[in-house]
């Protein structure tokens, strides 16, 4: 019976702790979409394509690596996590990456953020998740990232 009561509470509380969650991620998306489409026009990585990752790496911000490194994207120095003084820091690091990685793999310039999460997925940007440019579609779609992509 005490099962039954948790679950049921655990039941009719879940849907404010997504609804909190989505508030977050929705002031996170606020707080950096510049930073995104500044990444869109300088490197030419879709600004959805961006904030999805960021939201996905940093738990919208939340992580204890964010939090305490300002490392949106989770990218490291060989062993280390990078360090940054700040969120524009992460995000035009971010961009810079993929200019340096190209030599390991071929990045989709110029296509959309389907194509995008695609090669993400092949590449390996989040090591062996399958499932990553699925993750990064769904947020895109949920939270209608491609409005701040630039208009090719």
């Amino acid at each position: 019976m005490r099962n039954i009561k948790f679950i049921l509470t655990l039941i009719m509380f879940l849907p404010l702790f997504t609804f909190a969650q989505s508030e977050e991620v929705e002031e996170y998306i606020s707080e950096h979409y510049q930073f995104a489409q500044e990444v869109d026009s300088l490197y030419g990585i879709p600004a959805s394509i961006c904030l999805a990752q960021a939201i996905l790496e940093s738990a919208y911000g939340e992580s204890v690596l964010c939090k305490m490194a300002k490392n949106h994207f989770g990218i490291r120095d060989g062993n280390k996590w990078r360090k940054y003084k700040n969120a524009h820091e992460s995000y035009m690091d971010y961009g810079l990456y993929f200019k340096v990685t190209s030599v390991v793999c071929e990045w989709p310039y110029g296509s959309g953020p389907k194509r995008w999460a695609e090669v993400l997925t092949i590449c390996r940007y989040a090591g062996d998740v399958p499932e990553y440019g699925n993750e990064l579609m769904l947020l895109i779609k949920q939270y209608n990232l491609t409005q701040y992509d630039r208009q090719i």
